[in-house]
């Protein structure tokens, strides 16, 4: 079952820094660029299973002392829109790790006369790839 958290603005730090790349002087001279962090562990707005899981997706963007989580965006010209754009990103983040990964199956207790008719069908089949169409005699 997967709950919805809204990420709660108030919580995190947000800042204001210069973007890098090309610009000409408006890159020099305005913050455009808008950063927002926060510390995992800290983060009592989220379950403790998605702070997990958004350690392990999000590791790149974690600070390896703090475990403090650092999202930049610079992708448009105004910090008001960098901002609307960083908070919509995180929240697709968040989104992300609270979905519950499914518990997969493998195949257990299989029998050996199973194990061996999957193994023809495979040789079967690749003989069939390799030469067109052949008889079920040759192999």
């Amino acid at each position: 079952m997967m709950s919805t958290v809204s990420v709660p603005p108030n919580k995190l730090v947000i800042k204001a820094i210069r973007s890098s790349g090309p610009g000409g002087q408006n890159v020099n001279k305005v913050n455009t660029c808008v950063e927002i962090r926060f510390v995992v562990d800290k983060a009592d707005w989220l379950p403790e299973d998605a702070r997990r899981r958004l350690k392990e997706q999000q590791f790149n963007r974690m600070n390896k002392k703090s475990g403090e989580m650092i999202l930049q965006c610079q992708e448009e010209r105004t910090q008001t829109l960098n901002k609307k754009r960083a908070l919509v990103k995180l929240q697709e983040i968040v989104d992300l790790a609270l979905i519950e990964p499914k518990e997969r199956n493998a195949w257990n207790g299989i029998s050996e006369q199973t194990k061996q008719r999957r193994k023809d069908q495979k040789r079967y089949k690749s003989q069939q790839n390799k030469s067109g169409r052949i008889s079920k005699d040759d192999w």
